[in-house]
């Protein structure tokens, strides 16, 4: 009886209808965001993420977190990519763009790169007070200004190993990069 309910719901309705077609793609979109969401349990995972999918090498993240057998599945780019391009293909087949089921399709992805973001950013965070405020130089040398900002200073070599994915230079001024509309 249900299903001749939905039926009936569905029959003429083709958004409904392509929707009920992709659930098998639907049911690995939801199995690809709960392997992609235990990476923000941890800042120093989602860190990597970001760092590759600002710097444009996101293919070369493992996911460590699962042993599966097929290499291809076990890179976290080609997951965050495949649960996109799932969300791009059933937005082709809608006529209106703004059906709930895209929206709440589109903000689970936009969520989850706002949230690896703010994980990233805690670890940044954290590294710096780890390796630049916790340091002798910058208790020792607070007045010295070549030890701190000079091109081989403390928080130079910081930004260049931890920032450089995140910023880029535009006549000898910072900007931040952007990811999935997310600025760093």
């Amino acid at each position: 009886n249900a299903l001749k309910n939905l039926r009936s719901v569905s029959s003429g309705n083709e958004d409904m209808f392509e929707l009920i077609k992709s659930l098998p793609n639907l049911k690995r979109f939801f199995y690809d965001i709960n392997r992609l969401s235990k990476s923000l349990q941890s800042s120093e995972q989602a860190l990597k993420i970001v760092t590759a999918f600002y710097s444009g090498s996101e293919n070369n993240i493992s996911d460590t977190g699962n042993n599966q057998n097929n290499a291809n599945d076990n890179h976290i780019g080609n997951i965050y990519k495949d649960a996109g391009d799932f969300v791009a293909t059933i937005s082709s087949k809608y006529e209106d763009k703004n059906a709930p089921q895209l929206i709440i399709l589109r903000d689970i992805i936009n969520m989850l790169s706002t949230g690896l973001v703010i994980q990233a950013g805690n670890e940044i965070q954290r590294l710096w007070e780890k390796e630049v405020l916790n340091t002798a130089i910058y208790r020792l040398h607070k007045d010295n200004a070549e030890a701190l900002f000079g091109d081989n200073g403390i928080v130079q070599m910081f930004a260049e190993k931890h920032l450089r994915p995140f910023i880029t230079w535009q006549d000898g001024s910072p900007i931040a990069n952007t990811w999935e509309g997310q600025v760093f």
